[in-house]
């Protein structure tokens, strides 16, 4: 990485704070030479950037059995296998073209875990689910440095680093990694995505060709998970279109900005289709129709209203299939760190100084377009998804977790503002850069201190503005996805360690409770049996459906709690136990 970035160091440049101090200022080569100072700077945030993926790497491979099954995993994991016996049978086994609502997918994530069990299973190793909850990590990773790439292509180096530590430091997506085989690979394809489409502006008009066939695979690994991937081609062509406009009015000369963007607009319509067709590799269904079903599907999904429940929403309780406008909104200014917000606001104003700026000397009209362009595309890619969403009224649930594909982008734009602003510091004194930069890593520091407080359930986080996880409790969904059940029933078999050792020895406990059968089944353990049947000893509840409040009569043996609010506990419903004292 390290090597690949001082290569990239000589296009992107870097001033002492991760300004680009290596091109002009119309995007040229700059034939200054860059100083020994600029040079030391680079390669310090290289190091740091390298240190941070060490880290990552090795809290992955320490922590990925310690969190749960969430309640999408099962129907991922048999998706994936489907799609896995439909090659191998010559298309003969065609359980991936009906599975469940998961046809309407594309496997990408999912075949590929189910290649990875079958391997770990003929050498005997680790568990179907410990599979892809590593797999899950790593793809989150990729996503943390899909997230680098797109800082580098804006800030160098220092825009590299700090778009990935923020990403690393922002709770939902990293508790997210282990266990979301959807939405994670999705937010890691979509910021490849756009680094894609960042280095093919940057590279306009003429753009190699290497870089239009790594487009396509980019693209193809958005859409080969979620077809609402198609949004990253609309991006591209609207931006190329936007090009041919503004050359059009600098050169004056309508003809020759018409062919360059024919031009253009035929290498990108190529990149697409390559696209497609990796999509299609991993999507059964869609490969039967290959214009006709991907565009179904995406209606399908756009309109969704299947999922009907009642939840929280601070001091009312709403349906799924009618949020109020503010849903969103309040779960993304919730479950961002309030330092994440303080970037991003800062960035926001810099953003509008600078197109003020621009505006009032028609600036934009006169200099190089590239970068102002690729700033629109990622503020676009950022903003459109949810406000249509909102506009249209989407059936919306399970907080932001179906938006989770915007965070690493926003994490990239807070690390404009800590770039930006050490920038403009560092002019008036080398002291004001590094206080600043002692700043956000103090914020930072807290940040990371909260996460490893909340581990496993990470993405429960909810930040200060809400009064925390106790503030959010009851009135926001909070474990929505059942990570904390496998702690649960860990719980519940130490008690019974503890307290009745010599009965689980010699007999068998039986459990029930709001969890999906297949789930329980996992976490069964000596003498600990899940069933549906009544007369079960002991009830295993979260937040979702009253659980908490069920068999509220029956003691409390176990909870496992965070910051003081209940995710789940485990109740005894035994003969006598009322009236029992919890240990």
């Amino acid at each position: 990485m390290v090597d690949e970035a001082r290569r990239e160091q000589q296009g992107a440049g870097e001033g002492a704070t991760g300004t680009r101090a290596g091109r002009s200022a119309r995007g040229r080569p700059s034939t200054e030479p860059r100083s020994s100072d600029q040079r030391s700077t680079g390669i310090i945030y290289d190091a740091l950037s390298a240190l941070l993926f060490g880290v990552l790497v090795i809290l992955i491979l320490a922590s990925f059995r310690d969190y749960g099954i969430t309640w999408d995993e099962s129907w991922h994991l048999h998706y994936g296998d489907h799609i896995v016996a439909w090659y191998a049978s010559g298309f003969e086994n065609r359980a991936a073209l009906s599975y469940h609502s998961d046809y309407l997918y594309g496997g990408g994530f999912d075949a590929t875990a189910a290649l990875f069990r079958a391997a770990a299973a003929s050498a005997d190793g680790l568990a179907p689910y410990d599979v892809n909850h590593l797999l899950g990590a790593c793809v989150g990773v990729l996503g943390i440095l899909g997230a680098w790439r797109l800082g580098r292509l804006l800030y160098g180096p220092a825009g590299a680093f700090w778009s990935a530590l923020l990403l690393s430091l922002t709770p939902v997506y990293y508790g997210h990694m282990f266990n979301n085989p959807k939405d994670i690979p999705f937010a890691a394809g979509y910021v490849w995505a756009m680094v894609g489409i960042g280095r093919v502006l940057l590279a306009l008009p003429r753009v190699p060709t290497r870089r239009w066939v790594e487009l396509g695979f980019l693209l193809g690994a958005a859409l080969c998970v979620r077809v609402g991937g198609i949004l990253t081609i609309c991006y591209l062509l609207l931006a190329l279109g936007l090009y041919g406009i503004h050359r059009a009015v600098v050169s004056g000369s309508l003809d020759a900005a018409f062919g360059v963007t024919a031009r253009l607009l035929a290498l990108a319509g190529a990149a697409s289709l390559g696209a497609w067709s990796l999509m299609l590799v991993a999507w059964p269904w869609a490969l039967l129709d290959p214009l006709r079903h991907p565009f179904e599907a995406l209606g399908r999904m756009t309109a969704y209203n299947l999922h009907h429940r009642e939840m929280p929403f601070g001091e009312l309780v709403i349906r799924t299939t009618e949020p109020p406008w503010d849903y969103l909104p309040r779960y993304f200014l919730f479950k961002l760190p309030v330092l994440h917000w303080a970037l991003l606001g800062a960035a926001a104003a810099i953003g509008l100084w600078t197109l003020w700026r621009a505006l009032a000397g028609r600036g934009l009209l006169r200099a190089d377009i590239r970068r102002p362009l690729l700033w629109f595309t990622l503020l676009l890619a950022t903003a459109f998804p949810p406000i249509y969403a909102i506009v249209r009224g989407s059936t919306l649930y399970d907080g932001l977790r179906h938006f989770l594909f915007l965070i690493p982008l926003l994490a990239v734009f807070a690390a404009s503002a800590v770039v930006v602003i050490a920038r403009a510091l560092e002019r008036r004194g080398r002291v004001f850069a590094s206080l600043w930069l002692v700043i956000v890593c103090g914020a930072c520091v807290d940040v990371g201190r909260v996460m490893v407080h909340l581990h496993p359930h990470q993405y429960v986080f909810f930040n200060r503005l809400v009064g925390g996880l106790p503030g959010a409790f009851e009135r926001y969904d909070t474990d929505y996805y059942g990570e904390s059940y496998k702690r649960l029933f860990a719980g519940l078999y130490e008690h019974l360690w503890t307290h009745e050792r010599e009965a689980l020895l010699t007999e068998e406990f039986t459990v029930t409770g709001c969890i999906p059968v297949e789930i329980a089944r996992e976490y069964e353990r000596q003498n600990i049996r899940f069933t549906r049947a009544a007369g079960a000893d002991f009830f295993v509840g979260y937040q979702r459906e009253g659980c908490l409040r069920a068999h509220a009569a029956s003691p409390v043996i176990y909870a496992e709690q965070r910051q003081g609010a209940t995710l789940s506990l485990v109740r005894d419903l035994r003969p006598g136990a009322r009236g029992r004292r919890s240990p």
